[in-house]
């Protein structure tokens, strides 16, 4: 949640955004170790996982022509990286015989609350007011539904007879000694924020687990944090400043 922008590029947001569930390697046989993993060719997503497949000892293979089960099929991938929900995907839940669970992220897919900052001060304070208190409740449905679609698909993988493993200990090791602070792909600052997003992550794992999930839990959880602490008469309302 906050403002955004850079020198470059001086759009400023309003930004609340979600993801999609955590990533596994999805594969026509397990990829369980370390070893297996020496020289596979994984679809990835792109930067920063290229650099952690890279880590792992995999070749990410970051361009796929046509549909991800097609590579599959012509030997021209080893594996996909991306969440369980891929298998929603008739074709690629035929090819895909393993789902070997691994820490290896989640993509942010879709910021539903956003708006310029421009627009934003133009609203009278009670209408901020009421962006602010639907927002929880809407990015805990959206959030939520990917849960479900990744549960959904968890099921499909049951009845299809798709194996469902952790990784070897030595494997999930090495990918949390993944150090993104080591690759530099971002502008000077970015790993500043990527240590608070970590740091957030944490707290909210925490604070989520000790929870039943549900819109009205989850959504209880931000208000508390997040919304309650926001002032509709002040909030993006400061004079910006660039670093």
């Amino acid at each position: 949640l906050g403002e955004t922008g850079t020198r470059k590029n001086r759009h400023r947001l309003f930004k609340l955004g979600h993801a999609v569930g955590p990533f596994h390697l999805l594969s026509p046989g397990p990829l369980a170790r370390a070893d297996m993993l020496k020289g596979a060719r994984i679809a990835s997503p792109g930067p920063p996982w290229d650099s952690l497949l890279l880590h792992l000892g995999a070749r990410p293979a970051a361009a796929v022509e046509a549909s991800l089960a097609g590579a599959l099929e012509r030997g021209n991938i080893d594996a996909v990286l991306g969440p369980a929900a891929l298998l929603s995907e008739p074709a690629l839940a035929r090819r895909v015989r393993a789902v070997t669970a691994v820490h290896l992220g989640i993509y942010r897919v879709a910021s539903p609350f956003t708006a310029s900052l421009g627009f934003w001060r133009t609203l009278m304070p009670e209408e901020r007011a009421v962006l602010l208190q639907a927002a929880p409740a809407g990015l805990a449905a959206a959030a939520l539904a990917y849960r479900t679609a990744a549960e959904e698909a968890r099921r499909a993988m049951r009845d299809a007879g798709i194996a469902f493993s952790r990784a070897h200990p030595e494997a999930m090791q090495k990918a949390l000694g993944f150090d993104p602070d080591a690759v530099e792909l971002s502008p000077e600052g970015e790993k500043t924020l990527a240590a608070g997003l970590r740091r957030l992550h944490d707290k909210y794992s925490s604070l989520f687990a000790a929870e039943d999930p549900s819109v009205a839990s989850v959504a209880g959880i931000l208000r508390r944090e997040v919304f309650d602490r926001l002032d509709p008469d002040k909030y993006g309302l400061r004079k910006w400043r660039f670093q």
